[in-house]
């Protein structure tokens, strides 16, 4: 199966064809090759600078079912698939699902052939206000309206929407969640930003049924409207070249990330600008250990593509690993290579991560221990300002296990 790949370029304020990709019949091998006349385009870019390279050659892909990474990153994942499936009553590929999602996958590529274009540009993202409206009404009609509308990825339910002018990603918790996980992360996104990581917008809207649903700004767009701006996005996955399907492989690491960071995002006449995308991957990872975020695969970081090239994308999921009984903190993704326990958070293991970017030690421990403090005084404060009931604070307040180990060090 073949189809045509389309990049949004800004000067042209619309989608245009940049090359063809094609997978074949097992899904285990595919090609990609630029189009000419995407190539002679002043502001084409590498859809991928070291994978994807500007040529006319065709450029073979073994992973992520055939697909370059990058062009796997613009198709849904579990739950935009599963909202297509049921839609269409089939089973459906990864490259079917690229092209029959809507166009609001993560990035600035999507997938079809002319005719799917065309449908694509006429999609427009619902207003909230529609969307509250159908909740006041019918509870069901929200569910049923949830599902064919997105192409985005992930398990919990969501869509994309417009409010206020500005595009946000509208999501609602995963079955078997509790009922103010959403808050959490929104409170999680909070204690972020308060620890010096960049964050989008975010903000909690209670529906008539008094759930809570999570609204996350999205980055990767830039305004409202068919003239909206993209972003390319690429996840970390895709710029390690990890496929999480292959067996074969041991969880990514994020001094390899750190080190693709370097590849993906000096700028020719600034090597050193890599730095400071590097730097700030270390502080989220102190966050994710302090907050024992153990959703931080490596589909959940990535790169985003700015006026200035590409840079580090905002830090997005981030969740509190509550529950009672842990010893340690693991992360998903590994703090060193190769390693028995190599996803253990440290104080240790922390420093020496911050060396390998240029962080002086004690300037890596005074961070830790700030933003651990930062943590633990504004905790309470925000959820309950949040509506969350003092055993709920209790509650996931498990989650501090390492900042709370880190308070009480005298080192």
């Amino acid at each position: 199966m073949k189809t045509l790949v389309w990049a949004w370029i800004g000067s042209e304020r619309d989608w245009v064809p940049a090359g063809e990709v094609s997978v074949d019949e097992g899904g285990k091998r595919g090609t990609f090759s630029y189009r000419k006349d995407y190539l002679d385009r002043r502001q084409a870019f590498a859809l991928d600078p070291i994978a994807l390279p500007l040529t006319l050659r065709k450029q073979n892909s073994l992973k992520f079912n055939g697909l370059p990474g990058v062009i796997r990153d613009a198709c849904p994942d579990f739950w935009g698939t599963l909202t297509l499936e049921r839609h269409a009553g089939r089973t459906l590929d990864v490259l079917e699902a690229g092209i029959l999602s809507p166009p609001d996958t993560v990035g600035a590529l999507i997938l079809g052939e002319p005719d799917d274009i065309d449908r694509k540009r006429a999609w427009r993202p619902p207003h909230l206000a529609t969307i509250t409206a159908m909740e006041a009404g019918d509870l069901n009609a929200v569910s049923t309206f949830l599902m064919p509308t997105t192409g985005l990825g992930g398990t919990k339910p969501k869509m994309t929407v417009v409010d206020d002018g500005r595009i946000w990603l509208f999501k609602r918790g995963e079955r078997g969640d509790p009922d103010d996980a959403v808050v959490v992360e929104h409170l999680m996104l909070q204690l972020a930003s308060r620890c010096g990581i960049e964050t989008p917008a975010s903000r909690v809207v209670e529906l008539a049924d008094g759930s809570g649903c999570i609204m996350v700004e999205r980055f990767d767009f830039l305004a409202d409207g068919p003239s909206a701006r993209r972003r390319a996005f690429a996840s970390a996955a895709s710029v390690m070249n990890f496929d999480q399907h292959d067996r074969n492989l041991s969880q990514p690491s994020y001094r390899r990330f750190m080190q693709e960071i370097r590849r993906w995002c000096a700028a020719k006449d600034a090597p050193e600008s890599a730095s400071k995308h590097q730097k700030e991957l270390w502080r989220r990872v102190v966050f994710n250990g302090l907050v024992a975020n153990i959703d931080d695969h490596s589909r959940n970081h990535g790169l985003l593509r700015r006026d200035s090239g590409w840079t580090l994308a905002p830090a997005f999921d981030l969740n509190a690993g509550y529950g009672a009984g842990r010893r340690n903190v693991a992360l998903t993704m590994n703090l060193v290579e190769e390693r028995s326990g190599a996803s253990i958070v440290t104080m240790e293991r922390l420093i020496d991560l911050a060396k390998a970017v240029s962080i002086d030690a004690d300037e890596a421990r005074a961070y830790v221990r700030e933003s651990a403090a930062t943590i633990l005084d504004l905790w309470s404060g925000l959820a309950a300002a949040a509506g969350l009931a003092p055993q709920r604070r209790s509650f996931y307040e498990s989650a501090f296990l390492f900042a709370r180990e880190i308070q009480s060090r005298r080192e």
